[in-house]
């Protein structure tokens, strides 16, 4: 009896080992489990704080665009009243001289047209080289 005693000690030894390890694996994945919900709150509040900047921004665009459109209707509004008392272009249109124009030639000015031109290209015996065309320096 002596000896299904001990083996009944042993077996209740390793079971109890084996609650004890269970155990700590349930304390371990506890703590883990308790890692990723803080990681979670966490993460959410930084989601939330990039949410306001977006919210922030979107508020500086919409105000930015408004005060664009102010502007460019103002510029429109200041560019009509120009052109109705007159324009200082038409007056630099009278000073301009073509000088690539032929002479003998009457200056009329070109009417403007809402129609699309289809690019023809033009003879090779008509054209100048690259190197003469003349160079235009901008500022």
């Amino acid at each position: 009896m002596s000896s299904s005693a001990d083996d009944e000690k042993t077996r209740w030894g390793q079971i109890m080992e084996n609650f004890d390890l269970l155990y700590a694996r349930l304390n371990d994945m506890c703590i883990t489990q308790q890692e990723v919900k803080q990681q979670l709150a966490d993460t959410t509040l930084k989601v939330e704080q990039c949410n306001g900047y977006q919210r922030f921004i979107a508020q500086q665009v919409k105000a930015n665009g408004q005060a664009v459109a102010q502007l460019t209707l103002r510029q429109f509004e200041h560019e009509a009243g120009s052109v109705s008392e007159g324009s200082m272009i038409a007056d630099d249109d009278a000073m301009f001289e073509n000088v690539f124009a032929a002479k003998g030639k009457t200056h009329t000015k070109p009417e403007p047209t809402h129609l699309f031109k289809t690019h023809r290209p033009s003879p090779k015996a008509q054209t100048l080289p690259h190197h003469t065309l003349p160079k235009m320096l901008f500022p």
